[in-house]
């Protein structure tokens, strides 16, 4: 019973983290949109500290580290354009470069790893219906 309980507090606050990841997300990008480049500069540390966190954490979860990796990436790449905005210091081809490899990161996910996760899903839940069915049918 224990180690079931210690996946699902891993994953409770993992997801936790991820809540607490929107807002700062959000709160840097509020900062870029009014202009405000203390406070967006500010924000780029934990909103990356925490993404980074997440994707660590979920690095032995197949279907979860390349989204999480992508969104790294996303997030990287947005900093890199709103400094670039602030501060005028030639990052902005950087920002292209870390945007294409988030979308190339999401791709192959989507191509690669999303199909066997559904065919492993719909194996699993065929698996589950099964005994059900047995059990139910009349002899």
């Amino acid at each position: 019973m224990q180690p079931c309980n210690g996946i699902l507090m891993r994953k409770f606050n993992q997801r936790l983290l991820e809540n607490l990841h929107i807002p700062l997300w959000f709160l840097k990008d509020i900062a870029w949109s009014h202009g405000y480049k203390e406070l967006g500069t500010m924000m780029i540390i934990p909103t990356i500290t925490l993404a980074f966190y997440i994707t660590w954490l979920s690095r032995n979860d197949r279907f979860h580290f390349l989204p999480n990796l992508s969104v790294v990436l996303w997030i990287s790449a947005n900093s890199l354009w709103m400094l670039d905005e602030f501060f005028e210091v030639g990052l902005m081809i950087w920002s292209r470069y870390t945007f294409i490899a988030g979308i190339a990161t999401i791709l192959y996910w989507i191509v690669f790893i999303m199909p066997l996760y559904i065919k492993n899903k719909k194996k699993s839940r065929k698996k589950l219906e099964e005994p059900y069915y047995v059990m139910t049918q009349k002899v």
